[in-house]
């Protein structure tokens, strides 16, 4: 470890920043790409190229919009508001059924992601990530079986049965 900061710290200051950046820009483009690997492995549209782009783009824009603007709060909610365009399309109504809600909150989760990991939350887009894959792991039916009500008013039933 401190051969890689005695290198670091004997670079010119504008080589370091470019390598953090570097760094930055491929983490947020590595964790797009766990993300749109497991929407591929459940055959959905938008696959590894796609989150990956968003993650990637998102945190380019992140530490552009930084280092032009110290208040980056309108870079960041240039991107939200692109990203929900994005998964506005991807948002489909066909026989009564909508589709394409989770690959539209998986994009912006993507995007968010980038965001994180352009302004520096390493440690939070790294959880991020992990937190999105066990949501989107989960199918829905898996959802459906875990009712609160029950877990929280098991006493309750139970309860009410020695009432009866």
């Amino acid at each position: 470890m401190s051969t890689i900061n005695q290198f670091l710290s004997s670079l010119d200051p504008n080589i370091e920043q470019g390598l953090i950046f570097l760094i930055q820009i491929l983490l947020a483009t590595f964790l797009g790409l766990i993300l749109g690997t497991q929407r591929k492995m459940v055959e959905k549209a938008a696959g590894p190229r796609t989150y990956a782009l968003v993650s990637f783009s998102s945190c380019l824009l992140a530490l552009i919009g930084y280092d032009l603007f110290p208040n980056n709060i309108g870079v960041i909610a240039a991107i939200v508001t692109g990203i929900g365009f994005l998964g506005a399309g991807t948002i489909l109504h066909r026989d009564d059924r909508v589709q394409g809600l989770t690959t539209a909150a998986g994009l912006w989760v993507s995007a968010t992601i980038g965001i994180a990991v352009g302004t520096g939350f390493f440690f939070f887009s790294l959880v991020a990530t992990i937190i999105s894959l066990l949501i989107l792991s989960t199918d829905d039916r898996g959802f459906r079986s875990f009712n609160l009500r029950n877990i929280l008013g098991s006493n309750n039933n139970e309860k009410e049965k020695k009432d009866n």
